[in-house]
């Protein structure tokens, strides 16, 4: 399965951001920003966020944010990094343009703002994509163009509708299992079966691959978690799982179980694959007339 799920060309669709002049820009307060619940887009206090931070100090915040206003105070719609690195430049207000927007109007919005940015973590992508689905969905399972809600995104991030669908049923996955995701611990091949389980079987199956950061979950041995899973009415406890997904043998150490062969030894012109045969055939005969004795 091929999601082609980094740095998606034109991620989550071009969306409804409203075009601005002076006029619609106004000064809002830092402190009554609040960020878009269940944001799935991480700011991070990385090398990125430093440059930021100095741009503001130099420059300000050049591109307005854009806010909805909830109980007196300003919700983020676009610009949580912006709004964080102004926090650290130590900014009062930024500039921002204030729109009435409805949960479904501004959850598309949020998602389809951040369509530009690189290298989108898949757990990202996956969380975003589900909540632009669900709102979607919730205005309306089909679209003026008779197209469902998978087939539009698909058609918006360039993917057929079964790699939206999967990105979507990724995005449904415990929080727990987001950093294996990115990770590559957990596989998005695993993870569409994982997903399927009980959440607390997920939480175990989290805590298993924590537990030794050289774990892996196979898609066979996800497949078989999820089959379990299904037969019984509890999650899958942990001593389960480890059984159904062992850790990785360890390699045996050289000394006590390898014997080295000197080249010497070897006939002359004797190729490796034959030269393996031909000990092996020595060993076999050693066998047997050990045995006879």
């Amino acid at each position: 399965m091929n999601l082609n799920l980094s740095n998606l060309p034109g991620a989550f669709g071009s969306g409804p951001v409203p075009d601005t002049d002076d006029r619609d820009v106004s000064k809002v307060r830092v402190d009554l920003l609040d960020p878009f619940p269940n944001h799935p887009y991480s700011v991070n206090d990385d090398q990125a966020m430093d440059e930021l931070v100095e741009s503001v100090r130099m420059l300000g915040v050049v591109a307005p944010l854009l806010l909805r206003p909830v109980d007196g105070r300003y919700q983020i719609i676009s610009g949580h990094r912006r709004a964080h690195a102004a926090r650290l430049a130590g900014l009062e207000e930024v500039p921002a343009v204030i729109r009435d927007m409805d949960d479904d109007t501004a959850t598309i919005t949020m998602v389809d703002s951040n369509k530009s940015r690189p290298s989108i973590p898949l757990s990202e992508q996956a969380k975003a994509m589900r909540m632009r689905h669900d709102a979607i969905l919730h205005q309306g399972s089909m679209n003026d163009d008779g197209r469902t809600t998978r087939e539009q995104l698909g058609d918006e991030n360039d993917m057929s509708e079964k790699s939206a669908a999967r990105l979507v049923q990724l995005g449904h996955l415990h929080e727990s299992l987001m950093p294996h995701l990115d990770n590559g611990s957990l596989p998005a091949r695993s993870g569409l079966q994982i997903v399927r389980t009980k959440p607390d079987t997920q939480r175990n199956v989290a805590a298993w691959l924590d537990s030794d950061p050289k774990r892996r979950l196979a898609e066979k041995q996800a497949k078989t978690i999820r089959a379990l899973d299904e037969q019984q009415h509890e999650p899958l406890d942990a001593g389960t799982i480890a059984t159904v997904a062992p850790a990785p043998a360890t390699k045996p150490k050289e000394e006590d179980d390898w014997i080295r062969i000197p080249a010497a030894w070897i006939p002359t012109g004797m190729e490796r694959e034959r030269a393996v045969e031909w000990i092996h055939s020595l060993l076999d005969q050693y066998d047997k007339e050990n045995n006879t004795q």
